[in-house]
């Protein structure tokens, strides 16, 4: 069984996104002006004007656009999807709109002699060329990623299905961490003098309690979730400097914004020198990447900058010498957003494409069956997410907390010998909330309850009469119920569950249903052997005729 939604789809809403127009439409803006090389600030101001009025027409045509393509179908009850020959088309649509329009608002602002001239007419096709490669390609990046958040999302309820399944055989062994630490940690701090008391708890956490809440946070998970946010982030730890695919992409928008007043032998010439100044600067860059990883972002600042710098000072080389302050200024800024832009879109993609194959393959080994096995290693994973919040939250900053008051006061021993009695009692709580008793059964079916909400419909109806049954009675219906609602979800999938629990004589009826796929022929498991422990062998399992399985559990009394 594989993961669904592989057919990556792409819709006018995606296409023509507001992020999308966001990152294009000011970068049009700033080179639209830069390519005409204003001579002075009056003119700079002027073709800003015209860029302005081009793109709020763009920004009319993509409404248009909208309309057409997304509302129109919506209303006649058919998908609004978009083939990559229509993303193209469209598009070129808004690049060419954007082109031409900014040529006649110059030519109405005085700024130009003849909106129709070679040069203009050049600089529209580049417009046009540009939206075609851009416009789809954005969208095509947006729609896999959405359809990679889809397919995280379901990984992430897989697992907490299988957590649910696992029941809580892993927790004794991270509870049996807490209660070492907490040993420990009483002993040093009772065996501490005044002085010394804030070093004790400095070690407790840099030594002990720091690196195990990171062993247990980290563990086992993928990079991203494939958010925005959490790509940029690892794409700036994980790979921040791709020089390849910067340099090409780089070198191939250069060339397109350029005007038509420069030769093409010479726009060639230009854009591949940049090209290959942004492979030369990445790669040596990448070699002298710091270790401390806290410095990443202003090592890719840095390479960022000189990158910048050395693709202006080649522009006024080769093509347009003698550049005035203003076009050099708004040439390093524009050359630094262009290759921020690009890097961590190429960093983020790259991630991307590494932990899809991490996701799909996990979510592929939970859907084919091997439940049991993956349920402990998912189970475990997440309840050391569970353990490491607690150490974080509450052991680990208090001693942070008492560390400093105590440093504060200058080792004043009324503080020490309040704040060590602080992180005592702390302590002590934490083994007593450890070694506390389960509650009540109807407690425990509620909590069970809440635990499946969201990934399945659970309802469980047990008679009043289950309280003035024994203790080891009562925990026998409990186990019962859970074992029955594991079973349904593991083997059958179901998606609703009804339990029904009626004391009778001192006896317990147990009935469970589910619309599952039925009972699965499989060899008998612990669940089976639970049955035969709990019921004597009374217990059957048979399908519903509408489909699921209808399970009967006699408990015996006594």
């Amino acid at each position: 069984m594989t993961p669904e939604g592989t057919r990556l789809r792409l819709d006018a809403a995606t296409l023509l996104a507001p992020r999308t127009l966001a990152v294009l439409l000011p970068t049009s803006l700033v080179t639209s002006v830069l390519t005409r090389a204003p001579d002075d600030l009056q003119s700079t101001l002027g073709w800003v004007g015209v860029n302005l009025a081009s793109l709020a027409v763009t920004g009319l045509w993509v409404v248009v656009l909208l309309v057409l393509l997304a509302d129109g179908p919506r209303r006649l009850g058919l998908r609004p999807e978009v083939g990559l020959p229509l993303a193209v088309t469209v598009g070129a649509s808004v690049g060419l709109t954007k082109g031409l329009s900014t040529s006649l608002f110059g030519w109405t602002a005085g700024l130009l002699d003849d909106p129709f001239a070679p040069a203009e007419l050049t600089r529209a096709v580049s417009a046009t060329l540009q939206g075609a490669l851009l416009l789809p390609s954005i969208g095509l990046v947006a729609a896999g990623l959405g359809r990679l958040r889809a397919e995280y999302r379901r990984l992430v309820q897989e697992r907490a299905r299988r957590t649910l399944l696992a029941g809580g055989g892993a927790q004794g062994e991270h509870d049996a961490r807490i209660v070492r630490f907490v040993a420990e940690a009483r002993a040093r701090i009772d065996a501490a003098v005044d002085p010394t008391v804030v070093t004790v708890l400095e070690e407790l956490v840099e030594q002990r309690l720091r690196p195990l809440t990171r062993r247990l946070w980290g563990g086992g998970d993928v990079a991203t979730d494939f958010t925005l946010r959490s790509l940029l982030r690892a794409a700036l730890h994980v790979d921040a400097l791709p020089a390849v695919p910067v340099a090409v992409g780089f070198g191939v928008v250069d060339l397109l914004f350029r005007g038509g007043d420069v030769p093409v032998g010479t726009s060639l010439v230009a854009s591949g020198a940049k090209a290959a100044a942004v492979l030369a600067v990445f790669v040596v860059a990448g070699r002298l990447r710091p270790r401390d990883r806290r410095f990443d972002l202003a090592h890719l600042l840095g390479t960022l900058t000189v990158t910048a710098v050395l693709i202006v000072l080649l522009e006024g080389a080769l093509v347009r010498p003698n550049p005035s302050e203003l076009t050099l200024s708004v040439g390093v800024v524009l050359a630094l957003v262009t290759l921020a832009g690009f890097t961590l879109l190429a960093s983020a993609v790259r991630v991307a494409l590494r932990t899809r194959v991490a996701v799909r393959a996990e979510l592929e080994r939970l859907l084919a069956g091997d439940v049991d096995e993956a349920a402990e290693v998912v189970s475990r994973r997440l309840r050391d997410r569970e353990v490491a919040d607690r150490l974080h939250s509450g052991l680990q900053n208090r001693l942070i907390a008492a560390a400093r008051r105590i440093d504060a006061s200058g080792g004043a021993p009324d503080v020490v010998r309040g704040e060590v009695a602080a992180v005592g009692r702390m302590l002590d709580t934490v083994v007593a909330e450890l070694d506390a008793p389960e509650g009540d059964a109807h407690v425990r079916l509620t909590e069970l309850v809440d635990r499946w909400a969201g990934f399945v419909d659970v309802d469980v109806d047990v008679d009043d009469a289950l309280a003035v049954l024994p203790a080891a009675e009562r925990d026998g219906v409990v186990r019962a119920v859970t074992e029955a609602v594991n079973n349904a979800v593991r083997h059958g999938r179901a998606e609703r569950v009804v339990v029904r629990a009626h004391v009778s004589a001192g006896a317990v009826e147990l009935e469970a249903v589910d619309d599952g796929l039925g009972p699965v022929d499989r060899p008998p498991g612990l669940g089976s052997r639970l049955f035969d422990t709990l019921t004597g062998g009374g217990w059957t399992l048979t399908a519903r005729p509408d489909g699921g399985s209808r399970l009967r559990l006699p408990l015996r009394p006594g």
